[in-house]
């Protein structure tokens, strides 16, 4: 049961860090076609992945109660 929610939850994380990257890719694109720093995006990637995982202290708290 932990398992699969733990698997269903690391796939919302990856579609909403693949979302904000599609989101900033098309702002690239209306700002005039402005080649994009491919190492930026992925610093980027890569600090929203770990924001992701961070637990968030409230619902672990009222979890373990």
């Amino acid at each position: 049961m932990k398992k699969d929610e733990d698997e269903m939850n690391e796939r919302k994380r990856e579609k909403r860090c693949e979302k904000r990257i599609e989101k900033e890719e098309e702002e690239v694109e209306e700002k005039g076609g402005e080649l994009i720093n491919r190492e930026e995006m992925e610093k980027k990637r890569e600090k929203w992945v770990k924001k992701e995982k961070r637990p968030v202290e409230g619902k672990r708290k009222k979890r373990d109660e």
